[in-house]
């Protein structure tokens, strides 16, 4: 009878967690990080790394809503240790999502413009720095794991043009852990 009771019980908080997930979370938050290739290398600059420390989307209507990234990378430059190149920036833009596989799949578009920095290091000294507007776009497929948690897998380009001649692209592929919210 105890089996057949717990039973019971599983199944109704199985039926109820599934019902709760029947209505879409509008909004996430979340971290990604990931590897960085610099496009357009005529500086010397290696590949790198990104981290994207707050990553964030909100859906106004069914498809479509805002967005916005914190992100970083960071670029050593071929034969000189210590040498870095790095960028940075806040952006915001328009989130458009698609939900598939029954909801447990969202996958985002995000074309973002604001603000970027690009600084030179050698050796912990800052030998330049600079900042303008940035543009990027980043796609990105997130894995549902259920309430309020979700992995997310894509790739970001982003775009920084200093003052000084040239711009610093990059193209990145990056994963993350998102919070998910109504």
């Amino acid at each position: 009878m105890k089996k057949l009771l717990l039973a019971a019980v599983l199944l109704a908080a199985a039926i109820s967690a599934q019902a709760q997930e029947a209505t879409p979370r509008k909004g996430y938050v979340g971290v990604a990080f990931g590897v960085a290739q610099p496009i357009v290398n005529s500086t010397g600059l290696s590949g790198g790394a990104q981290l994207n420390l707050v990553n964030f989307g909100y859906l106004i209507g069914e498809h479509v809503g805002i967005a916005g990234t914190w992100f970083g990378t960071a670029f050593p430059v071929k034969n000189y240790g210590g040498y870095f190149v790095g960028t940075g920036g806040m952006m915001f833009g328009p989130l458009f999502s698609k939900s598939v596989a029954a909801g447990r799949i969202d996958l985002d578009v995000k074309p973002l413009i604001g603000f970027g920095s690009v600084s030179q290091q050698y050796r912990g000294q800052t030998s330049s720095s600079s900042t303008s507007l940035a543009a990027g776009l980043s796609v990105a497929a997130r894995f549902n794991l259920g309430g309020r948690f979700s992995l997310s897998a894509g790739s970001d380009y982003y775009s920084v043009h200093p003052e000084y001649p040239g711009s610093r692209s990059s193209l990145s592929l990056v994963f993350g852990f998102n919070y998910r919210f109504n």
